[in-house]
């Protein structure tokens, strides 16, 4: 369609909205004529990047793939291939699941995070019998596997979390499943490997650390003083600050976003944490597991009725079911999927990572990418289209039936949905 025939359809929608007094429209159109001369209908050299769900194939041995992490850019997929053998693996759209090596002698791995580029994936890798024996190992965008040093007589170890460049690891080491003192690290080739202590005045003192900001420099995780229930914590180079519940006990701290100024996790409730709010409850989340690197989205589940359900939460529009978000976005196929748990999140804000079930009751880990913001018509452009969209559904409209096009959540589609399409215009 060429710029005159959109205006012709822009007229004509205009008209019909007039017809119906909705008040502002009049306005509206003459803003979008306006962008349509400033030139913004240049679409040339756009990027199309639609809405998907793509189902992770298992490695070969394995009943499943469980992602566990996205790397910022999203490009890369890390996690372990579960039943049968124990192996990491990495997934991008290129190469498919590639198994991560084992640490030669060993026959048992787990991938658990991911730099910003992908060029560096950390996890564990040992044995799990005649016992458990493992080391904390970050593996290149090669595949090779190097062993981190380990805790004083820890015998299980692993790294849980890395920096956005891949400089800075965390994790924990035990030195047996029977035993109360785990401890987490902090590890940098420059400074070696360093603990990071407990809340507890006395020995035996325990954390776990289970993620760290981009910029490596906060950790987040959980620790038991009193021997009584863990406690959400946050560290950083000043020391360990506990990080108060409402609802008290049995809390972990699981992501940090980019500078770690906000942090999520949960225990009976999921949370959202920053030094200015304190810990708010997320509702209809059980467990927070990631945030987006500016902290404005978050990702878990809830398990109303023992159902899993993977959730996704805004400030602007609370607490959804991150399937019916999908479907709505029109990807196909996914009726009579369950989308159970939400792991991960990229640094674009909609693409996610996590388990689901098949029609016929097989796990499978996804990705999935949720439409950009203005992208209300699902091609996956920010353009003309978009603007005509917002325009046909202007006025009242309830957010169970709007879930894009009233960007804002406010049960109205208005000229601040339309600014929005135009704030986010494909370039």
């Amino acid at each position: 369609m060429n710029d005159g025939n959109r205006l012709v359809e822009i007229a004509a929608v205009n008209q019909n909205i007039n017809q119906r007094s909705v008040r502002g429209t009049c306005g509206a159109c003459a803003l979008v004529a306006c962008t349509m001369a400033s030139g913004l209908c240049n679409l040339a050299g756009a990027q199309s990047s639609p809405p998907l769900f793509i189902p992770i194939a298992p490695l070969p041995g394995t009943q499943y793939c469980e992602p566990a992490a996205i790397s910022g850019d999203a490009s890369t997929v890390v996690g372990s291939g579960v039943g049968g053998i124990y192996q990491g693996f990495v997934w991008t759209v290129e190469s498919g699941t590639v198994g991560l090596n084992w640490l030669e002698g060993t026959n048992y791995g787990r991938a658990e995070d991911v730099s910003e580029d992908g060029s560096v994936i950390v996890g564990e890798s040992g044995l799990l019998e005649p016992e458990i024996a493992t080391f904390a190992v970050r593996w290149s965008r090669d595949g090779v596997v190097q062993a981190l040093p380990s805790l004083p007589g820890a015998q299980i170890s692993s790294a849980e979390a890395v920096s956005a460049d891949g400089q800075v690891i965390a994790g924990n080491g035990i030195a047996s499943l029977f035993d109360d003192d785990m401890m987490g690290f902090r590890w940098t080739k420059a400074a070696g490997l360093t603990t990071v202590g407990s809340l507890a005045p006395n020995p035996p003192a325990t954390s776990r650390i289970n993620g760290i900001s981009a910029n490596g420099l906060v950790l987040v995780g959980d620790t038991d003083p009193n021997g009584d229930f863990q406690r959400s914590i946050r560290w950083t180079s000043n020391g360990m600050q506990q990080i108060y519940f409402p609802s008290g006990v049995l809390t972990s701290a699981r992501a940090a976003s980019s500078n770690g100024s906000v942090i999520v996790g949960g225990g009976g409730d999921a949370y959202r944490w920053t030094a200015a709010t304190g810990a708010q409850i997320l509702p209809e989340m059980l467990t927070a597991f990631a945030v987006s690197a500016d902290g404005s989205v978050i990702v878990g589940r809830d398990i109303p009725f023992s159902t899993h359900i993977a959730k996704l939460w805004t400030q602007q529009c609370g607490t959804r079911a991150l399937r019916d978000l999908l479907i709505y976005a029109g990807v196909p196929g996914l009726e009579n999927w369950q989308i159970n748990i939400a792991y991960d999140i990229a640094d674009d804000n909609r693409t996610i990572v996590g388990m689901g079930t098949d029609p016929q009751g097989q796990q499978h880990g996804f990705l999935a990418r949720l439409p950009k913001t203005g992208d209300v018509d699902f091609d996956g452009l920010v353009n003309v289209s978009d603007l005509l969209t917002t325009i046909k559904a202007w006025g009242p409209c309830p957010t169970s039936t709007c879930p894009f096009v009233d960007v804002n959540c406010d049960g109205v589609v208005n000229d601040i949905d339309l600014l929005s399409v135009i704030g986010h215009w494909d370039e």
